[in-house]
């Protein structure tokens, strides 16, 4: 594998880690690559929907987890073999604004929001 670096000078919080993140990604699915003849990635979900964190962390993560989404994209498409389960396409504030399928906890979802996003899942697989 080649060597993976970041680099400095990123203006905003958390871009770096991302960085290294998607050197750490692509090097997880060369090898995923020569091991299997089916790979499916699935992207975090977006938690910058959580109605438990204050209005300016959930503008951060939510810019933070569209661009780990796009990284994900970026990196499955050069595997022909490898599916992209995009999460963020539809968890997230369709989840979060349903508050009957969200645990006490409003970070994860109860039995049934699981079920719900299975629901959504499923057609993907």
């Amino acid at each position: 594998m080649g060597a993976c670096g970041f680099a400095l000078g990123y203006q905003e919080p958390f871009e770096a880690q991302i960085v290294v993140q998607s050197c750490q990604l692509r090097q997880v699915l060369a090898l995923a690559a020569t091991k299997a003849k089916r790979v499916v990635l699935i992207t975090p979900p977006n938690p910058g929907y959580l109605a438990i964190l204050p209005w300016v962390l959930r503008r951060l993560y939510a810019r933070r987890s569209l661009r780990v989404g796009r990284i994900f994209a970026e990196e499955t498409a050069r595997y022909p073999q490898v599916r992209l389960l995009n999460m963020l396409a539809f968890t997230g504030k369709e989840l979060a604004d349903l508050p009957s399928l969200m645990a006490p906890d409003l970070v994860h979802p109860n039995d049934a929001g699981y079920a719900w996003a299975f629901a959504q899942v499923r057609p993907m697989l």
